[in-house]
């Protein structure tokens, strides 16, 4: 059967007034992606997603090469749970963060995983950076993040940003089982 992407709409919609009001959005267990807690930072702004590679030209410019959305993943055939005996997948993830205003300013910055099973750890330490204004652009950052994860299984993964301790926003990937090759 096919659908209308219209039909689909209404939820991205929803969504997105829900982000933008800073009104804690509702979450169906249907929509995973509708997070209860999830508010709006005053001060930033921030998108992030996981790609295959990431490339920094000599001129500055950024460039996310093969936006995903789904990583296959084999679990050890012997069900071992030992982190170092499980095998790792490397996802890198592009995160862009602005200032809604053209303050001049410095702000503490760290991410954190959160895997299916709503446990977080941290991820690298925590960075300062300082945010300044030039040519009436509003003043971001570029943070590439380069992940080895070592999945305790398949599920939703989310990449979540802090500014001084505050959630910014959160990038979603999916692990989940190679398929069979011998399935139609």
């Amino acid at each position: 059967m096919r659908r209308k992407i219209s039909q689909r709409l209404p939820e991205c919609v929803l969504a997105s007034e829900n982000l933008v009001s800073g009104k804690p959005a509702k979450n169906p267990s249907n929509r995973p992606w509708l997070l209860d807690s999830v508010t709006v930072h005053p001060q930033f702004r921030a998108v992030i997603f996981p790609c295959e590679k990431l490339l920094q030209e000599v001129d500055g410019v950024w460039s996310a090469i093969r936006l995903v959305d789904i990583f296959y993943w084999t679990p050890e055939e012997d069900g071992s749970t030992d982190g170092e005996k499980r095998p790792t997948i490397s996802v890198n993830w592009y995160c862009h963060i602005k200032r809604t205003d053209w303050v001049k300013s410095r702000h503490r910055i760290r991410f954190t995983m959160i895997a299916p099973t709503k446990e977080e750890s941290p991820v690298g330490t925590e960075t300062e950076i300082e945010f300044t204004c030039h040519d009436n652009v509003y003043p971001g950052a570029i943070i590439p993040v380069h992940l080895s994860m070592r999945p305790r299984g398949v599920g939703l993964y989310q990449l979540v940003l802090y500014v001084d301790d505050q959630e910014v926003n959160r990038g979603f990937v999916t692990i989940g089982p190679r398929p069979n090759p011998d399935s139609p």
